[in-house]
């Protein structure tokens, strides 16, 4: 049947007004969605750029505190003499040397403190009785003496326990005259303590910290 003449006369130009409409409505509907998609995405990008500068600044100020941690343990060598009695009879310097390289532990940054020779063999360690550090770091002590360099043995998996860890490598120099056994003091690093939960926390910065 062919369609009554009011229906193509009137209603055509209605139903050409309201598709007209349904696409503006669906056009503005659009064009909000990609303006609010584009905002989130700026905004996302914004709190990603400012979480990465934090973290870069904080692992920066946690390498800065190393390096510190270096110098005090230098400056405690020569002030005591303590290089004097590396290799002398014990107990008494053992004892001195003993407590020294505790003192490390109690710091809180590091879980165990090692004197290691040009050699690569233990002089002394915190943990007596303890298992033996781990190869990597038995093997970098001596290139660590030769360049006199501070030296971070980055992530490696601890022999004794599986566990992973990183170590501080800070070169002895000997005492003058040369006497003395070239040694480096191995403060050995658990990533769980400090530097896991730093990478793993992304919370934004706040607006209002200083």
């Amino acid at each position: 049947l062919a369609p009554h003449p009011f229906l193509t006369r009137e209603l055509g130009p209605l139903l050409w007004l309201f598709a007209g409409i349904t696409l503006v409505i669906l056009s503005a509907g659009y064009g909000f969605y990609r303006n609010e998609e584009r905002k989130l995405l700026a905004e996302a990008e914004e709190n990603l750029r400012g979480v990465t500068g934090v973290k870069v600044r904080q692992l920066a100020h946690w390498w800065s505190e190393r390096v510190g941690d270096a110098s005090i343990v230098r400056r405690g060598a020569r002030q005591n003499d303590l290089l004097a009695l590396v290799g002398g009879p014990c107990p008494v310097p053992c004892g001195e040397l003993f407590h020294w390289l505790q003192g490390f532990r109690a710091y809180g940054q590091y879980d165990r403190a090692d004197l290691i020779d040009d050699r690569g063999q233990v002089v002394l360690s915190s943990l007596p009785g303890g298992p033996r550090p781990a190869r990597v770091v038995l093997a970098a002590a001596p290139q660590a003496i030769r360049s006199g360099e501070l030296t971070l043995v980055d992530f490696y998996r601890d022999e004794a326990d599986g566990l992973v860890r990183l170590a501080l490598l800070v070169p002895l120099a000997g005492p003058s005259g040369g006497a003395g056994t070239p040694v480096a003091v191995a403060l050995r690093i658990n990533p769980d303590a400090y530097l896991y939960p730093l990478v793993r926390d992304w919370s934004p910065p706040s607006s209002t910290a200083a």
